[in-house]
């Protein structure tokens, strides 16, 4: 996205599938609330609906929904 000529927002996504699906890669003891906002915002900024986070770094594998964010009514 670009704005007054200058190059400012730039999202890099850990895996997108068949450009529906984004899935973000986690190696951490635990998910934390950030990685669900990240998410958010990539999922917004790409016009995508699904999102998935995988953390590597529990036993079992976790994975996690990202849901699509709340409009304030």
């Amino acid at each position: 996205m670009q704005y007054e000529g200058r190059r400012i927002l730039e999202h890099r996504l850990d895996l997108l599938v068949e450009k529906v699906l984004l899935v973000e890669l986690k190696a951490v003891r635990e998910i934390e609330n950030i990685f669900f906002a990240v998410g958010r915002s990539q999922m917004k900024a790409a016009c995508l609906e699904s999102g998935l986070i995988l953390n590597f770094g529990s036993m079992p594998l976790g994975i996690k929904r990202i849901g699509r964010e709340r409009s304030e009514s």
